[in-house]
């Protein structure tokens, strides 16, 4: 019996063997080495396929190389363009954790890379109505388009609204009449309370004069008491009403508790208020062209400037006094910021006071009618003396704003007075704020002014009334005219009065 091969004599490993062993068949197969594998070693491992195989020679082994897939994939194939291009042919399959490329070495498309420890990837997420590319930078941040925000663009910005196709809408908010932004949902605008429309940009029925600076947004509409549907002139242009006593004291006066006033000191463009005693030291009180009639300055401000010699000597708080009506209101005013002090500069501190009703320094509160009616016939004005005994500061100048009447339309708008209001009067009214009774109509009330309502005129077919007190004039008896006569004992004065027919 012949004994069984030597398998080292009949191995054909091409190099990368040296010996042949039996496999599960009993068939003769390669021990393989230099990471080949095959019945004669004929090719490369599966994860070693990084260059092409090679017969091994006595010049060298020509062994296979492990792929490199930055420990992000567990097999490859050999490419053998990648190898001419670039030395390196193994193309990994199947990369792991968001990666790609031949090496499994960069994220795939759309992802970024989480860190430099982890080496892995994560989706940009980047939302497709709001960004300008799905594919975000390093950081994981995407590019949005124009009103968009958020790392994956899928915010709308403040001031804008409706994220779609070409990202988010600009809020149409009339900023005059609303309250911050608009929803980012749908663009919704918070109108202020006296004002509505999509925008926010029309008042309420019953005002009028959008303003920005309004905390409302529109003024109500007063027309003495008699309507609610009024807009703003346009025949009314602003005026100040000031004084700035460089060349004398203007009417200002000095007025005490007791009652007693007397003249202020005015040297060289100032003026001093000297005090009765320690515990009076007065209050400056304005001159007529300040009172009367003002409501044509409801709703404006009226501003007050104190000077001292230093800074540390202007007061901290001054306190106005208004009078109207059989009414009188305080406020305790404190200084409005300024710019800092320049060199040369007299020190100087400003105070001002809204004339309206919502004004909240002002006690007691009153009602619209109230207010309107004090300013209707401000009496009075008084300021407190707030250099005291020791004159350490002095009233400088005094403004109030306020409109004139003008024969023509004002323009250009910044001269005009909006918030003077022009009044759609109801039947039996007349007059741009409804302050006249038509005619055939009278006070309800005699003399009580124009916020009286106005009624009918019963004059019995004897002429038109007088529209404040209801009276009817006399005229003598004329050709034509049915004449009463009158009853035994009547007087002859009442032959003047006739019924006519």
């Amino acid at each position: 019996m012949n004994p069984p091969p030597d398998p080292r004599r009949w191995c054909k490993c091409n190099g990368h063997g040296s010996e042949c062993v039996l496999d599960e068949r009993g068939a003769l197969v390669c021990d393989c080495q230099h990471h080949t594998v095959g019945v004669d070693c004929q090719k490369c491992h599966p994860f070693y396929q990084d260059r092409p195989w090679a017969r091994a020679t006595g010049d060298s082994a020509n062994q296979c190389m492990k792929c490199n897939c930055s420990g992000r994939a567990d097999a490859c194939v050999f490419d053998p363009e990648q190898y001419r291009s670039t030395g390196s042919g193994g193309l990994c399959v199947d990369c792991r954790d968001h990666t790609a490329g031949p090496h499994c070495e960069r994220c795939k498309e759309n992802h970024y890379p989480r860190s430099t420890e982890d080496h892995g990837c994560s989706p940009c997420d980047c939302n497709p109505l709001g960004s300008v590319t799905l594919q975000c930078d390093a950081g994981g941040r995407c590019v949005c388009r124009d009103g968009v925000t958020g790392d994956q663009c899928d915010t709308c910005q403040p001031g804008f609204h409706s994220l779609g196709p070409s990202g988010c809408r600009s809020c149409d908010c009339d900023p005059r009449g609303s309250v911050g932004v608009c929803s980012t949902t749908d663009g919704g605008c918070r109108c202020k309370a006296n004002v509505e429309g999509q925008s926010c940009d029309r008042c309420k029925p019953g005002f009028f004069n959008l303003q920005e600076d309004s905390p409302a947004g529109c003024m109500s509409c007063f027309c003495s008491g008699h309507s609610t549907a009024c807009s703003s002139s346009n025949h009314h242009a602003a005026v100040q009403i000031t004084t700035d006593f460089l060349q004398d004291a203007d009417g200002w006066t000095g007025r005490f508790s007791g009652g007693q006033e007397y003249p202020l000191l005015w040297k060289e463009g100032e003026v001093y208020l000297l005090p009765l005693s320690a515990d009076d030291p007065g209050f400056y009180r304005a001159p007529e062209k300040f009172l009367g009639n003002k409501l044509l300055s409801y709703g404006e401000l009226l501003l007050l400037t104190f000077e001292a010699e230093a800074q540390y000597l202007l007061p901290d708080s001054v306190r106005v006094l208004l009078e109207g009506f059989g009414t009188t209101l305080s406020a305790d005013l404190s200084p409005q910021p300024g710019p800092v002090l320049q060199p040369g500069l007299v020190p100087q501190h400003t105070f001002t006071l809204r004339l309206h009703e919502d004004e909240t320094r002002l006690r007691p509160s009153l009602s619209t009618v109230e207010f309107r009616r004090l300013l209707l016939n401000l009496t009075d004005i008084r300021i407190s003396n707030a250099g005291g005994h020791n004159y350490t500061s002095q009233l400088s100048g005094v403004t109030l704003a306020s409109a004139a009447p003008s024969s023509r339309l004002v323009s250009p708008p910044a001269w005009s007075a909006p918030w003077v209001e022009v009044c759609r009067c109801p039947p039996g009214y007349g007059g741009q704020f409804c302050e006249l009774c038509a005619p055939g109509f009278t006070r309800e009330v005699p003399n009580r002014g124009p916020l009286s309502p106005c009624v009918p005129c019963s004059c019995h077919q004897h002429g038109p009334c007088h529209s404040d007190t209801g009276s009817v004039p006399l005229r003598p008896a004329q050709p034509g005219d049915k004449v009463s006569r009158r009853p035994t004992g009547q007087s002859r004065h009442a032959d003047a009065v006739m019924e006519l027919t």
